[in-house]
C-alpha cells in the first residue's frame, strides 16, 4: 500500500494538482485538436464523401481513414463554423490551444471557446473551466472555472463532470467535499470519462471519500488505461512495483510506465528514471535515469525536478553540481514537492549550494511537513532539539519526531530513541501490535514480551541479523521503519 500510496500523495493532493496543472491541460487536449472523441471515422473513400465539414476536421486532426493533417482539419473546422457547428467552434478552441495546424493563440481559443459555448456546445464550458482554473489566456479565476464546469455538466459534459470531482477534492473554488468529488467522478465515469475512471481508482487506493479497496482501484484503473488515460497506465504501473492489488512484478511496472510515458505522462518518465536508477524491473543505468527524470522535467513534472536536484547534488549520473542542484529543487518546491522543500531545508540548514540560513532551512522544513514529507518533521525535530533555527523546545522535538515515525521515516525512529525512548518503544508497541505481532499493553517499557514481538517481527521480515543488534539499536530503529512500509 505504501508504495502506492507514496506515489499518488493523497487524493486530495491529486485534487490540487489539477487545478495547478490546468495551466498545460488545453494543450494536452488539443494533442488530438478535439476534447470531445468524434465518433470512429468511415473509410478513407466515405470520408471523402460527407457532407458534414466538422466530422472531416475530427477526421484529418486525428488520422482517422484519412493521413493526420491539422492544417486541414481547421479548414475543415473553419467551414463548419461557418454552417453553425458548434463543435466546430469549440475544435477551433483547442487547435489554437494547442498551437495544431494554426499558430498558438491562447486568447484566440478563448474566443472560439466563448463561441462555441454561446452556441451551447457542452466541450466549450468544459475547456473554458480549465482556461479560468489555469490562467490560460484569462485571468485565472478558480469560481468563475466552476461555473462553467458546472454548465459543461449541465449539458452533459464527461470532463465538467471529472473537472467537478477533482474540485471538490482538492477544495479548489468550492468547499471540500470528498463525498461530493466521488460523486461527480461516478458520473463521469457513467459517461466513460477516462479521467474519472483514474480518480475513481486514487480514490480506492487511498480510501478518501470511499472505502479503502486496492482491488477496486485496480479495476478503475485498468477502466482508464483501457480508455487510454495516461494516468492510468502510470498508477497501474505502481501498483505492480509495489504489489498492491496486484502480484509484485516490476517487469510488468517497466511495461505500465512506458506505455504511460509513449501518452506522455510526465509521471511515468519520472518513474522509469527511478527504475533505471535503482535498476527495479531494468539493468541499472544511471545515464538512462537522467535521460528520463530529464524528459519528465521537460514536461513539468515536480518528481523530476527533485530527483535531478538529488543527481546533481550527489554528482549521480552527472557531474556533481550543488549550484544546478538548488536549481531544480526550487523548481520543484515551485510545483509544491514535499521532497523538494525538504531538500532545500538540507541545503540552507548546512550551507549546499546556498549561504547557510538557519531560519530560512526551517521555512522549508515547515512548508515540507505541510506537505507530508516524512523526513521534514524529522528535521523539524532535530532543530527543536537543539534550538538551531527555533526556539529550543523538547516537546515539540518530541512531537515532530513522532509525526516523522508515523510516516515511517527511519531518522525518526533513531532520533527517538535517544529524544523520548519510552516514546519510541510505545510506537514499536503500537506498530507491532497492528501488525500481528504484539498483544501486550502499550506501555512503552521494554518488555519481555515486547523484546520477543520485536525479533519475531525481524524474522518474518527478514532483518533478523540487523535486529540481533538490540531492540534500542538505531540500526533497528531504521530496519523496522523500512518493514512497515
Amino acid at each position: 500500500m505504501a508504495v502506492l500510496v507514496r506515489a499518488v500523495k493523497s487524493y486530495q493532493t491529486i485534487g490540487v494538482a489539477v487545478f495547478l496543472v490546468a495551466q498545460s491541460t488545453l494543450s494536452v487536449m488539443a494533442a488530438d485538436t478535439a476534447a470531445p472523441a468524434p465518433a470512429p471515422a468511415p473509410a478513407p473513400a466515405v470520408v471523402e464523401k460527407t457532407d458534414n465539414f466538422t466530422d472531416m476536421g475530427y477526421a484529418y486532426s486525428s488520422g482517422r481513414g484519412v493521413a493526420q493533417d491539422y492544417e486541414k482539419a481547421v479548414e475543415y473546422f473553419l467551414k463548419g463554423a461557418e454552417q453553425g457547428n458548434a463543435g466546430a467552434l469549440t475544435a477551433l478552441g483547442y487547435a489554437y490551444a494547442g498551437g495544431k495546424g494554426v499558430p498558438q493563440d491562447p486568447a484566440k481559443a478563448i474566443e472560439y471557446f466563448q463561441k462555441g459555448a454561446d452556441a451551447g456546445d457542452a466541450g466549450s464550458f468544459t475547456a473554458l473551466g480549465y482556461a479560468y482554473a489555469g490562467g490560460k489566456g484569462v485571468s485565472q479565476d478558480s469560481a468563475k472555472a466552476i461555473e462553467y464546469f458546472q454548465k459543461g455538466a449541465d449539458a452533459g459534459d464527461a470532463g465538467s463532470f471529472t473537472a467537478l470531482g477533482y474540485a471538490y477534492a482538492g477544495g479548489k473554488g468550492v468547499s471540500q467535499d470528498s463525498a461530493k468529488a466521488i460523486g461527480y467522478f461516478e458520473k463521469g465515469a457513467a459517461k466513460g470519462d477516462a479521467g474519472s475512471f483514474t480518480a475513481l481508482g486514487y480514490a480506492y487506493a487511498s480510501g478518501k471519500g470511499v472505502p479503502q479497496d486496492s482491488a477496486k482501484a485496480i479495476e478503475y484503473f485498468q477502466k482508464g488505461a483501457d480508455a487510454g488515460d495516461a494516468g492510468s497506465f502510470s498508477a497501474l504501473g505502481y501498483a505492480y512495483a509495489g504489489g498492491k492489488g496486484v502480484s509484485q512484478d516490476s517487469a510488468k511496472a517497466i511495461e505500465y510506465f512506458q506505455e504511460g510515458a509513449a501518452k506522455g505522462d510526465a509521471g511515468s518518465f519520472t518513474a522509469l528514471g527511478y527504475a533505471y536508477s535503482g535498476g527495479k524491473g531494468v539493468p541499472q543505468d544511471s545515464a538512462k535515469a537522467i535521460e528520463y527524470f530529464q524528459e519528465g522535467a521537460a514536461k513539468g513534472d515536480a518528481g523530476s525536478y527533485s530527483a535531478l536536484g538529488y543527481a546533481y547534488s550527489g554528482g549521480k549520473g552527472v557531474p556533481q553540481d550543488s549550484a544546478k542542484a538548488i536549481e531544480y529543487f526550487e523548481k520543484g518546491a515551485a510545483k509544491g514537492d514535499a521532497g523538494s522543500y525538504s531538500a532545500l531545508g538540507y541545503a540552507y540548514s548546512g550551507g549546499k549550494g546556498v549561504k547557510k540560513d538557519p531560519g530560512k532551512a526551517i521555512e522549508y522544513f515547515l512548508k515540507g511537513a505541510d506537505a507530508g514529507d516524512a523526513g521534514s518533521f524529522t528535521a523539524l525535530g532535530y532543530a527543536y532539539n537543539i534550538g538551531k533555527g527555533v526556539t529550543k523546545d523538547k516537546v515539540k522535538a518530541r512531537a515532530m519526531m513522532l509525526r516523522g515515525a508515523e510516516l515511517l521515516d527511519g531518522g525518526a525512529l533513531e532520533a527517538l530513541i535517544y529524544i523520548a525512548p519510552n516514546a519510541y518503544v510505545s510506537f514499536v508497541q503500537k506498530k507491532l501490535s497492528e501488525e500481528g505481532f504484539y498483544s501486550g499493553k502499550n506501555n512503552g517499557t521494554m518488555s519481555k514480551a515486547t523484546i520477543i514481538s520485536i525479533n519475531r517481527f525481524c524474522e518474518s521480515h527478514g532483518i533478523g541479523d540487523i535486529c540481533r543488534k538490540g531492540p534500542m539499536s538505531p540500526a533497528t530503529a531504521k530496519a523496522i521503519a523500512i518493514a512497515l512500509k
